[in-house]
């Protein structure tokens, strides 16, 4: 069986040491022995129970169970409810005793001890080796969002701000959310007033929001951008908002 397996009991009986003298177990490795250990174990059991099989005891018993079984068989086929009976409990009771020679036979054998105990052992690491890099995953998958969400343009939309290098998209999200707050959602129509292309092959985009007041809508906000490439590359934003 593995050696690191062996290492690891040893490490247990012990107690624990200064530094470690192994690498890290993996994944790839705690799964074959795994699958070792329950081959080792099979084995193992295929072993004790031939060795159980050879002995007179069992033999013995063995061939009392067939005889019961005969009379079994013959009790069902001619014999009265009540024979059937009693011969059937005289069967279980002779099975039970070669299937209990049989159990004893593998719990008590010492290969058949070691692989499971190394079987113990390796399932335990690996659930150990998935919890960690489960941990791992989700340490990344917070700092992964937590990258995002310090982005210069995902802190300029979330503030309505548009900056140079955002898309369109991006840019009229800050544009769309800065009318939302400001006017509490009661707001008139948000319109491109203009999308043409320059021969440079620059796109100009412009925006404004029209907001009823007392004396007639007015322009809250108008924003004109400059977009090269699908990034936004000049901005012009003037805010009205009283």
């Amino acid at each position: 069986m593995q050696s690191w397996i062996l290492i690891a009991l040893l490490s247990v009986s012990a107690g624990p040491t200064t530094s470690p003298t192994t690498k890290p177990l993996n994944a790839v490795v705690l799964q074959q022995s795994i699958e070792d250990a329950r081959a080792a174990i099979v084995k193992a059991k295929d072993a004790a129970l031939s060795r159980c099989r050879e002995t007179p005891e069992y033999q013995a018993a063995a061939a009392d169970r067939e005889a019961k079984q005969h009379l079994l068989e013959d009790a069902r086929r001619d014999g009265s409810p009540e024979n059937r009976l009693a011969a059937s409990s005289v069967f279980v009771k002779a099975d039970l005793v070669v299937k209990k020679m049989e159990a004893e036979a593998i719990s008590e054998d010492d290969a058949v001890k070691t692989s499971s105990a190394e079987l113990t052992i390796a399932e335990a690491s690996l659930r150990g080796v998935r919890e960690e890099q489960k941990q791992q995953q989700e340490i990344a998958a917070a700092s992964a969002k937590m990258a995002k969400e310090n982005n210069p343009i995902a802190v300029a939309i979330r503030q309505h701000r548009i900056v140079k290098g955002m898309t369109v998209s991006q840019a009229h999200e800050a544009f769309e959310g800065s009318i939302a707050i400001s006017y509490y959602g009661h707001f008139g129509p948000r319109n491109v007033t203009d999308n043409s292309d320059l021969e440079d092959g620059t796109q100009v985009v412009r925006w404004r929001s029209l907001v009823p007041s007392d004396g007639g809508p007015f322009v809250a906000r108008s924003v004109t951008i400059k977009v090269r490439d699908g990034k936004v590359i000049s901005v012009e934003d003037v805010d009205n908002n009283p």
